[in-house]
């Protein structure tokens, strides 16, 4: 039976297959070439899981690091969805592992017209 996601290491491990899946990705690992993703993985570790948990843990402003993603699709934007949304899906059911894939879509929308704006206004 899946279990639903209960620690800071069930979000690693969302995190881990996620970040790998973008790297495997033809169509949407040339956005991330400029990734250190020794870095990266732990800071959206406690960014999702301060979300999940309320953990409290991150302290930043993740959208100014995705406005190097200026000039992905719609379709593309979908595709980084989609690999979160499985990454979840791989391990995971439950409230919390719905809630984790709700948010990812919201945010993930959120960031999309954000990085329109800013395309269009340079």
């Amino acid at each position: 039976m899946i279990k639903d996601i209960t620690n800071e290491e069930d979000v690693k491990k969302v995190v881990d297959t996620f970040s790998k899946a973008l790297q495997k990705d033809e169509h949407i690992s040339p956005y991330f070439s400029h990734i250190n993703w020794g870095e990266n993985v732990p800071a959206m570790c406690k960014f999702w899981s301060a979300i999940l948990f309320k953990a409290g843990k991150f302290a930043g402003r993740p959208f100014p690091k995705h406005l190097s993603m200026q000039g992905l699709s719609e379709k593309q934007f979908k595709r980084i969805t989609e690999h979160f949304q499985n990454s979840v899906n791989t391990y995971f059911q439950g409230e919390r592992a719905e809630i984790l894939k709700l948010r990812i879509k919201m945010i993930s929308l959120a960031f999309q017209n954000q990085v329109q704006l800013v395309s269009e206004d340079e």
